[in-house]
């Protein structure tokens, strides 16, 4: 019997291709030696860590946002509420908006304490932080993290649910999420798996791309807090 790709279906194929095509792009170009090399020869100290690390903050979300979002809007003519893009659900949702980031918060209270995290962790190797300095480097995570959301949660879930069921499109989502984070190490990969998995899950159950972004901003920012206050080789300024 013959078998031939529906339109989801081909949906689904495109959006992991371009899923996979965009992100590989961007690890590649914040991997490459020639553009460290240009911020390390420009800045240094501070300025390095603010430059290079919002660098690739940005070139996340052209990336993750504006290049697979203009590519998908351009094939298909959807709009933004198709990959989970609206306001309308919020009231109706307020309580994982405002309980799964306390939640976040309180966890990460106990966990950023551990040596293992805040060795890796804040990204921008800087000493002393300010509140400017904080600032800038929540704004690089919020516009990285509403992109990669976009990309992830919205595009390739959102493509794949409607191609082939909740189940399918939840596994091949937490497979391409976890293989990326292959690069941070073993307890990243493994992480990435329940993480995926809930946010996934709320992403389809709430039907907005809201949660996920909420929870994902949570847990970078709230990480990056603690660890900067754990470690004793950083401190706070006021």
């Amino acid at each position: 019997m013959n078998y031939q790709l529906n339109y989801p279906e081909l949906k689904a194929v495109a959006a992991i291709i371009i899923t996979m095509s965009c992100y590989y792009i961007y690890y590649f170009l914040i991997t490459s030696q020639r553009i460290n090399l240009y911020f390390t020869k420009k800045y240094s100290g501070t300025s390095f860590y603010l430059h290079r690390i919002l660098f690739n903050k940005l070139a996340g979300f052209i990336f993750f946002a504006c290049i697979p979002g203009a590519l998908c809007f351009s094939l298909w003519h959807t709009d933004f509420s198709s990959f989970g893009i609206t306001l309308k659900k919020i009231v109706e949702n307020w309580y994982w908006l405002v309980g799964l980031p306390a939640l976040i918060y309180l966890v990460n209270y106990f966990s950023a304490k551990n040596p293992d995290v805040y060795a890796h962790y804040p990204q921008m190797r800087i000493k002393v932080w300010s509140a400017g300095t904080f600032l800038l480097s929540s704004l690089g995570w919020f516009i990285y993290l509403v992109g990669y959301e976009f990309l992830f949660r919205g595009i390739l879930l959102l493509s794949c649910a409607e191609a082939f069921g909740l189940w399918p499109a939840v596994t091949i989502n937490i497979a391409i999420y976890s293989a990326i984070h292959l690069t941070n190490g073993l307890k990243e990969t493994i992480g990435a798996i329940p993480f995926g998995l809930i946010a996934c899950l709320l992403m389809l159950y709430s039907g907005t791309l809201l949660i996920p972004i909420a929870m994902h901003i949570s847990l970078s920012m709230s990480t990056e807090f603690y660890t900067i206050r754990n470690n004793p080789d950083m401190k706070f300024i006021k």
